[in-house]
């Protein structure tokens, strides 16, 4: 496996938890089963026709399309109609199929949603922001002044994603990508997005691309994990590295959960408003299980 890739298997959420507070300028995503690939919702539903678009752009733009065209039934401000990424993102807020991977910049929240749901292991993955970075800016030519550097790579990022949308770019890669308008729960989330680029590709292999390297999918093989040792698994070994996935056993969801409650990440605070707040009385059904497990 490529020295870019990495799978550790944690024994304990513990030695998970410091491990991620070590890792500095790293974006995550959650997901509750240690074995799924990296998919977005568009990709799940639709799938990846290699040698060919068509399904996949046919589709996008007609979702698009109707999506912009009765959204003025129930929103008060909507995005410009010449900025389909902002379209993108809303549509993924309100739970249509998208190209876009949701990540979020925090370590604990990725560790919420990989463990809210599923009764398996689950796995936090971890994605280097300055490699991804740096490599976009690379590929793309971008003159980013350094006083300005994150503004600008935003700003960047959005007009780029805009013009491989509109067919005005090609190529294979992913990047990460924060929309300039972000509404409530992606502020609570300290949400932002993967966007692959070529539609005949998975965003798996849209990220190998982008790295330059073969071999992420092996990291969803259980057994390919190597077990954590904090001297030969620490932040500035694997820095060089561009994604990490943490592996954690189904025993270590439920100390998971408290331990981010205790620090109020929940439903609650994640989904602001009265729905979020329903979702979080799950809580107590999660603490009513593990005390009946515990007495039996």
């Amino acid at each position: 496996m490529t020295t870019k890739f990495a799978a550790i298997r944690f024994h304990s959420w513990n030695d998970l938890f410091s491990f991620g507070r070590s890792l500095d300028n790293w974006f995550y995503r959650g997901q509750s089963c240690d074995s799924w690939s990296l998919t977005s919702s568009l990709e799940r539903n639709i799938g990846v026709d290699h040698g060919s678009s068509w399904d996949w752009d046919h589709t996008e733009r007609w979702m698009l399309r109707k999506f912009c065209g009765y959204a003025h039934n129930y929103l008060t401000h909507s995005p410009a109609d010449n900025d389909p990424l902002e379209w993108l993102a809303l549509m993924q807020h309100h739970g249509a199929p998208t190209r876009l991977l949701d990540c979020t910049f925090s370590f604990p929240v990725a560790a919420f949603f990989a463990a809210c749901e599923g009764e398996g292991d689950f796995a936090i993955w971890a994605f280097n922001w300055k490699q991804f970075r740096e490599s976009a800016t690379t590929r793309f030519g971008l003159d980013i002044d350094p006083a300005f550097q994150a503004l600008d790579f935003h700003s960047a990022m959005h007009t780029k994603a805009n013009e491989f949308l509109t067919r005005k770019a090609e190529g294979a890669l992913a990047f990460p990508i924060v929309p300039t308008h972000s509404n409530e729960r992606q502020e609570s989330q300290q949400g932002l997005f993967l966007f692959p680029c070529d539609t005949t590709r998975t965003i798996e292999e849209n990220i190998e691309r982008m790295v330059e390297a073969e071999g992420l999918h092996n990291l969803n093989v259980p057994s390919n994990a190597e077990p954590y040792d904090s001297d030969l698994h620490n932040s500035s070994k694997l820095r060089s590295h561009w994604i990490i996935k943490c592996i954690l056993p189904k025993e270590e969801r439920f100390k998971l959960l408290m331990d981010l409650h205790d620090m109020n990440i929940h439903e609650a605070t994640l989904f602001p408003g009265f729905d979020g707040f329903a979702e979080s009385l799950r809580f107590y059904t999660r603490r009513d299980r593990q005390d009946t497990k515990e007495a039996k």
